[in-house]
């Protein structure tokens, strides 16, 4: 009995063993598809008007609705069908004023960007020693007794973004966790330049919500080599952002219809907000659908030969998980509804336009 229900497992592995790789199965469909895209500038003349016209475009914000007006009006003009903008409920996050100074040992300004849905400083501002960390375990190893009353820095190095993210989703929440007033990060990403790299926090539902910023490259190791020659670091931090209710949005969404199956959907999609500190590039996926298979000039953009090609851009999504940042995957579950998964071939995603 055992050894038969042995070989049964055998059938499906040898089966899969045998089956060739998808990457092969459709390459030649994806590199058609790759051609006209390269080829055409169509996407990217969308993506300048987008930049360009309308700007940065913050869920909740006025720019964002303007954007969800263009994306629906220039789809029915590329021939798209059913296009429709599925209305969504999306936070309402506000940066408001914010700066940070090195006011010890030196004076120095801070390169820095608040982290969406943070809150605020009190109105005076947050003044306090600054205490640098490499890791979460670096963290706790400290205690309590030396991180309270203390803004923690986490200088991580870059390892990669999924990696060193967890940084800034959790850092706040875990250096709160232990007394401290407020959080620095050391911008997530490779690029120095004094640029400083914002993104959305995840505030724990048990522990303080504090101030949190990141700040450049170059501020968070010149913070280190001062904390490493004895230096006390001293930091004053003041933030004026907050949450306002959540506020009207929606979904832009439009079809390719296909010939044969037009039940079966490949659904597409990207951001079409974006951060108010700038229009963004990963604006390029919500500004990059093809026209409709009817327009010659298009390049014959068809997604799969007898199916649906649905494209979606929409504000940033929620998924339904307790602790939620305010500024989270919000529309999704609105999107589902509309379309059921059960129908789904393909569901690729993308913030750069390789969707």
């Amino acid at each position: 009995m055992v050894l038969s229900r042995f070989s049964l497992l055998l059938v499906p592995v040898a089966l899969l063993a045998a089956a060739k790789p998808l990457s092969e199965t459709y390459k030649e469909v994806s590199t058609q598809i790759i051609g006209a895209a390269l080829a055409d500038r169509d996407g990217y003349a969308k993506l300048s008007y987008l930049c360009d016209r309308i700007g940065n475009r913050l869920s909740g914000s006025d720019s964002l609705n303007a954007a969800i007006e263009w994306a629906a009006a220039q789809m029915k003009r590329d021939g798209l069908e059913n296009v429709a903008t599925a209305p969504v409920k999306v936070p309402h996050w506000v940066r408001g004023r914010e700066d940070a100074e090195m006011v010890a040992p030196v004076r120095h300004p801070l390169t820095m960007l608040g982290l969406g849905g943070s809150v605020a400083t009190p109105p005076d501002g947050i003044t306090a020693e600054v205490l640098p960390v490499a890791t979460f375990d670096a963290l706790n190893a400290l205690g309590r007794e030396k991180v309270a009353g203390k803004i923690v820095l986490f200088n991580v190095p870059y390892e990669g973004y999924g990696k060193t993210v967890a940084y800034r989703g959790s850092g706040p929440s875990r250096a709160a966790k232990l007394g401290a007033v407020a959080m620095l990060l050391r911008s997530v990403g490779s690029l120095a330049m004094q640029t400083p790299h914002t993104g959305a926090l995840n505030y724990s539902e048990t522990d303080p919500k504090i101030p949190a910023a990141a700040i450049t490259f170059e501020d968070a190791t010149l913070i280190q080599r001062l904390t490493d020659a004895g230096e006390t670091v001293s930091v004053h931090l003041y933030m004026e952002a907050h949450t306002l209710p959540d506020a009207d949005s929606a979904n832009v969404m439009g079809e390719i219809l296909g010939r044969e199956k037009p039940e079966e959907i490949v659904v597409m999609g990207g951001h079409i907000d974006s951060w108010d500190v700038g229009a963004e590039r990963r604006t390029m996926a919500a500004a990059s659908w093809p026209r409709s298979k009817r327009q010659p000039s298009s390049g014959n953009w068809v997604c799969i030969p007898g199916g649906r090609c649905a494209w979606c851009s929409g504000p940033m999504r929620k998924t339904e998980r307790p602790g939620q940042s305010p500024i989270g995957l919000w529309s999704a579950p609105r999107y589902t509804t509309m379309w059921p998964p059960s129908k789904w071939m393909a569901a690729p995603k993308s913030r750069s336009g390789s969707a």
